[in-house]
């Protein structure tokens, strides 16, 4: 039996733990986001060769929270420095 490839869902999960670094965190996630979906399709092309779904679908989750993280944030923080001018 051959071995499962499953590091684009590994890669996917840990760039998308690193949301909270500002922006490299949005990089981040936006990787996490990339290699997430890649992965998926890799999945459902050939479910047999391709393993880590809950990994990849993991990474995709985090790296939206990540990047809506960082805009909120961002918005926030714009507004809040405009009121104190």
């Amino acid at each position: 039996m051959a071995q499962e490839k499953k590091g684009l869902a590994i890669a996917s999960l840990v760039l998308g733990l690193f949301f909270w670094m500002g922006l490299i965190g949005m990089v981040c996630s936006i990787l996490a986001i990339i290699f997430g979906a890649i992965q998926l399709k890799n999945i459902k092309k050939s479910p047999k060769q391709y393993s880590g779904r809950g990994m990849a679908i993991a990474g995709i989750v985090l790296g939206i929270v990540g990047i809506l993280l960082i805009l909120v944030t961002s918005i926030l923080a714009y507004i809040f420095v405009m009121r104190t001018i």
